[in-house]
């Protein structure tokens, strides 16, 4: 039993519904909790909407309850692998849109019947999280990880681990995401480590992992080889300095370097063009296209190489493009990929001339370059060129140059003896699956990337030479006659099979694990296998329960074909049968959002507000760690100061997830736009306060939890504004619904606004307030009315805005006929079949002809100014709705125009008029007529005359020619910007987006003028009749 006020209430636990007693105060409700939450407490409707004080509340009142656990078993479920975020930081924009998406299928699943798992996961981001630990150790105790030592750092990794995580999971818990928190992986956790190793050791028993000395990228600030995901392309278009780590000044780039190269016993040379001088150390050939004239006399001749004092072949091959610079290029396999192809195909050596360092490597017998870092080298080399009378120029030349975006180190192309596994059958796998449809990807465009990545994809290079991560299950056995490697789970494993191989006792075989650890993809890529977390084969499986994957089209490859391929392969199942592919986030100028160019925006303060000197001090640290250019981050400061001059005001998770969904998000690009989150706060407002007046009703009717609703289900006793409502809900649910089927979020979304907004809020609510205020018998069809919308609005919004929806429908009178649940999330989603008998076509299209006349005769009272006349308004019509317009409704229709009143006229005396256009669809005619004003308008089959009863006297003339000077003030403003943007382009080069601006911005320019055209038109027509 509680008490509100002087009313005591009971809470029925069995069924949770209240018993009958005296009149409600529904500004304060109870939550209707299961037994185990302590203790109850009640909902109290604000007067406005602060999303801080709500969502905390309810995402704890979720999780205790359980709400998010499946309700069947993992393979009868509908199953949601959430993409395990990097324990590199906090989760950007781009997570929050992955989760927004998973999360709103989950919820409307659950809504459906269908019992839910979603999985959360962290992922232990290999490279990206050593790197800054590395940094973190270095700035708080000056030290690197090999002074600190591998144990120790390795502990530091795990307490960073443990921090990260546990800031990620709030962040999940903040945005609404509905995970199983019990379901928790950690790819480097006990269980998927095993499932790691044995995953590998398959690989390798069926001959797919293989180690040769192949090139890979290099990063030489962290000393490992890195994947292609994890390489930024800085575009260069002539000579520029980059800041290298290890540099102390920056070194210049897109410089193409000329180098002769003398053919030995002639007096003849061959020049070459390069971006690398210091790479020539290694240079083993020179190559020419075998066409080319200019060059063909020296084919299969030697030349000689100035610092290792031996002659390299020229050789021919069409890989030379000979319209690329001189025509002839040196071949350099150890550091480039083209050149290594070419050195296979001519069976030249390799010669690595550069370091793990970054630092050459001795050459021959010239060591005056040995140990000088490689840019430091290249200006060493070139400066010796010189003095040999070898070097013959430079001059600018655009580029692409790889930087590594863990460290900011240009990478090095370098040989090394690296694990691989062969993916030329899996990929061919995974290509038939998506061609047969056996594997769905949504939208269909990424088909033909899917077939391009996989019809020419090399062999992953599995090996990264780090101390975090899964340490490679391989060993290396050696004895005195041989040597070899074996796949074991442990050293005592190894050392058995080494025993079994050799067919002799162990006793002189040396033993050693290969130090490497294993591609943070290759234990990603294995966690659909982990689901099944109870099986004690992880290959043994029927099927892999994952019923959709959600993510990024950035990680398609990296990511979901690696999926597809070792699921596939080692299990002989699919993964998943369907993939869901979204863009990437942009800011609202459609620029990709990164630090380098300082257009990030945190989800914390999208959520919570932030200052404007919050958001600068970011932009400071990320120029004071290097992040951001001093050009770039003064552009950005200026961009702040112009977009959020009073910081970013608080908008709530369920304003950003809204405003997330209401984009195309399969697009390759998802812009996010602050002023429409910031909209879409102010929508959860205005339901806000929808809910707020239908509880003002409740209690100004005298309504009580006695009232039976039961009579109105089938809506015999309603309006035509209640059956219109109930109709365009019912339009709505359908849609929805088949939205929501087909994941377009987009049209859901708009659907459910506009139908709040303008529909529930804008015309329904405002045709209820004179019936509310006469307190007449229809109060009880409205209530009715109302509470279903209301709840069944809600509902259709619950997937997109949790937090909101479930503390309204908590706050909503308990009355019966209605059935109540502990939770919004507990409900059935709104069936179409079953709201289907209330769409009423016919009375819609009514209705949107007389709403549309309705917003017609306001915009006119407001463009001749009589809004505070009250005028009558006469219309000569004949429409089937007519009944509809000027029956027991034509007072709400008046009150809605805004007008005294709306009657219906015969005939009119046809007065000479001058035609005005309005808007599209909307003419005007006004007659001056002596004594007074009268406004007539020709809409379809309308004529409307609204004219001032009290015969107000005004100077038409003069509000001619103010109404005119108006349009025409407002078409030279959007002119002269329109110029002002024109000239503004013409700066900006003359890319493809700028060249499309600038037609939109001319075909604007040439309608503005087309309307000063017309204005200048109506004042001869007005001069005319002055006359």
């Amino acid at each position: 039993m509680y008490r509100i006020g002087k009313n005591l209430f009971f809470i029925n636990k069995n069924n949770r519904k209240l018993s009958a007693g005296t009149r409600v105060d529904y500004k304060t409700t109870f939550l209707n909790f299961s037994d185990h939450v302590n203790p109850p407490y009640s909902v109290t409707l604000e007067p406005k909407y602060e999303p801080e004080k709500i969502e905390k509340r309810w995402y704890d009142h979720w999780e205790k309850n359980n709400y998010f656990k499946p309700t069947k078993s993992d393979v009868e479920s509908f199953v949601v692998l959430f993409p395990p975020p990097n324990i590199t930081g906090t989760l950007h924009l781009g997570h929050v849109l992955t989760t927004t998406v998973q999360d709103v299928i989950a919820r409307w699943k659950r809504m459906k019947g269908e019992s839910v798992m979603w999985i959360p996961g962290i992922d232990h981001a290999g490279i990206a999280a050593q790197v800054a630990v590395e940094k973190y150790i270095k700035k708080k105790f000056n030290l690197n990880r090999n002074e600190l030592g591998k144990e120790e750092f390795l502990k530091k990794m795990y307490e960073w681990k443990e921090d990260k995580e546990r800031v990620i999971c709030q962040q999940l818990k903040n945005m609404g995401a509905s995970l199983d928190w019990s379901k928790l992986k950690f790819t480097m956790d006990s269980a998927h480590s095993d499932l790691v190793t044995k995953s590998f050791i398959n690989l390798f028993d069926k001959g797919l992992i293989y180690r040769k000395e192949a090139l890979v990228n290099w990063s030489c600030a962290i000393k490992t080889s890195i994947s292609d995901i994890e390489i930024n392309w800085i575009d260069v278009e002539k000579r520029m300095k980059i800041n290298v780590p290890g540099y102390e000044k920056p070194v210049d780039f897109g410089l193409m370097y000329k180098i002769g190269y003398k053919i030995c016993d002639e007096e003849s040379e061959i020049i070459v063009d390069t971006t690398r001088p210091e790479t020539m150390l290694g240079d083993v050939a020179i190559a020419v296209h075998p066409s080319d004239s200019r060059y063909s006399k020296f084919i299969n001749k030697m030349a000689w190489h100035p610092f290792r004092k031996e002659k390299i072949p020229v050789i021919a091959d069409d890989i030379v493009d000979p319209e690329f610079g001189s025509g002839a290029v040196k071949i350099t396999p150890s550091h480039s990929s083209d050149d290594y192809s070419v050195a296979s195909k001519h069976k030249l050596k390799l010669i690595n001339v550069i370091n793990e360092d970054g630092r050459i490597d001795a050459v021959g017998t010239d060591n005056k370059f040995s140990g000088l870092k490689r840019f430091d080298a290249r200006y060493a080399i070139v400066n010796e060129l010189k003095n040999l009378k070898l070097f013959k120029g430079s001059y600018n030349h655009s580029m692409k140059v790889p930087v590594c975006s863990r460290s900011g180190d240009v990478i090095e192309y370098l040989m090394k003896n690296q694990w691989f596994l062969n993916c030329k059958e899996l990929a061919a796998d995974a290509l038939h699956l998506v061609e047969s449809n056996a594997l769905k990807i949504s939208p269909d465009n990424y088909k033909g990337i899917w077939r391009n990545w996989l019809s020419n994809i090399k062999d992953w290079n599995l090996s990264r030479q780090l101390w975090w991560g899964h340490r490679i299950p391989m060993y290396h056995c050696k004895t005195k006659e041989n040597e070899f490697w074996i796949p074991a789970s442990s050293v005592e494993e190894a050392k058995r099979k080494a025993c079994e191989k050799l067919q002799k006792p162990g006793n002189d075989i040396q033993i050693t694990q290969d130090s490497d650890v294993l591609d943070t993809w290759f234990s990603s890529a294995l966690l659909p296998l982990n689901i099944l977390s109870s099986s004690s084969n992880p290959f043994d499986l029927k099927k892999i329960p994952i019923s959709i994957m959600v993510t990024g089209y950035d990680i398609l490859f990296f990511w979901v074909a690696r999926m597809v391929m070792l699921s596939r392969c080692l299990t002989g199942v699919l993964p998943f049968e369907e993939i869901y592919l979204h863009g990437l986030i942009c800011d609202s100028h459609g620029m990709k959002m990164s630090k380098s160019v300082g257009n990030v925006i945190h989800p914390e303060y999208v959520l919570r507000g932030c200052s404007l000197n919050d958001l600068k001090n970011d932009l400071k640290n990320n120029l004071d760690e290097k992040l951001i250019t001093s050009k770039n981050y003064q552009t950005a400061i200026k961009k702040q100061e112009n977009n959020f001059p009073n910081g970013i005001p608080q908008c709530g998770a369920d304003a950003l997830r809204f405003s997330l969904c209401v984009n195309d998000i399969q697009g390759s690009a998802v812009n996010f736009d602050f002023n429409i989150c910031y909209g879409n706060r102010v929508f959860c407002n205005k339901i806000w306060q929808s809910m707020n007046y239908f509880i003002k009703v409740v209690n100004d009717c005298n309504v009580t939890t006695e009232n039976d609703f039961d009579d109105f289900v089938c809506g015999q006793n309603h309006t035509i504004f209640d059956k219109w409502i109930m109709s365009k809900l019912a339009g709505v649910v359908k849609i929805v619904d088949e939205s929501l089927n087909e994941n377009r979020f987009s049209i859901a979304t708009r659907e459910i606004k506009d139908f709040f907004l303008n529909d529930f809020c804008g015309v329904y609510l405002e045709s209820t307030k004179l019936t509310v205020r006469e307190n007449s018998n229809e109060c009880k069809n409205i209530i009715y009315v109302m509470h279903d919308c209301l709840e069944t609005g809600f509902k259709l919004l619950s997937p997109f805005m949790p937090f909101v929806t479930e503390h309204l429908y908590q706050a909503m009178p308990k009355l019966k006929g209605f059935d109540k649940f502990e939770s919004i999330t507990m409900t059935k989603f709104p069936s179409p079949k079953h709201w289907s008998c209330r769409h009423d076509g016919k009375l819609e299209k009514q209705m949107k002809s007389i709403l549309h006349l309705l917003s017609t005769i306001r915009k006119l009272l407001d463009l001749y100014q009589l809004t505070k006349n009250n005028p009558n308004v006469f219309i000569k019509s004949s429409n089937d709705f007519d009944e509809l317009l000027f029956g027991d409704a034509n007072r709400i229709f008046a009150k809605l125009g805004r007008v005294n009143c709306l009657k219906k006229v015969e005939s009119h005396d046809g007065r000479d008029v001058i035609e005005e256009e309005i808007h599209d669809g909307c003419v005007a005619y006004v007659e001056h007529k002596v004594g007074g004003i009268d406004r007539l308008i020709d809409h379809n089959r309308f004529r409307i005359k609204i004219c001032n009863e009290n015969n107000l006297r005004l100077n038409f003339q003069y509000d001619r020619e103010t109404l005119l000077k108006r349009f025409e003030t407002s078409v030279l403003s959007k002119e002269n910007k329109l110029i002002e943007n024109l000239k503004r382009l013409r700066g900006e080069g003359m890319d493809n987006k700028t060249k499309t601006k600038r037609i939109q911005y001319k075909n604007s320019l040439e309608s503005m003028r087309g309307e000063l055209k017309k204005i200048e038109q109506i004042k001869k027509v007005l001069d005319n009749c002055s006359n």
